[in-house]
């Protein structure tokens, strides 16, 4: 019997060199345009979040609502690599992690906002697998 690795649900430790994984995500940024430097600056990013925050009173209705959408220590969205084992070279699938953004809480929080207003569903969209074994 032959496994086939890309139905295997396995769990594995990929050690890689870190020069090679550094190189690898360089090369991600730098195909996606991405630059060294340039003029952004988080803390004001961070402000400008913080004041569009405080002055939104139409969503926003009440001061704990609005103080419950400030994330406490923003930090940048952190950019890693997951390897792709099944591929030649071990190529890297980029992930971006939010959860410590400044507008993270906003985006869920608007999240749920619009969807209680929209009663949209996708008709390409399914629930689970048994809803996708019924259509």
């Amino acid at each position: 019997m032959r496994l086939n690795f890309n139905q295997l649900k396995i769990h594995a430790v990929v050690i890689m060199e870190r020069s090679l994984y550094h190189s690898k995500i360089v090369q991600i940024i730098t195909d996606m345009g991405g630059v060294e430097g340039g003029e952004f600056s988080f803390d004001s990013h961070v402000a400008e979040v913080r004041k569009v925050i405080g002055w939104c009173c139409h969503i926003l209705k009440t001061l704990p609502i609005r103080k419950s959408l400030l994330v406490s220590n923003p930090a940048p969205p952190m950019l890693y690599g997951l390897p792709k084992v099944h591929k030649p070279n071990m190529p890297l699938r980029p992930v971006v992690s939010y959860v410590y953004a400044p507008t993270y809480l906003l985006a869920k929080f608007l999240d749920r906002w619009f969807k209680s207003f929209a009663d949209f569903t996708s008709p390409f969209s399914i629930k689970n697998s048994v809803d996708l074994v019924a259509s």
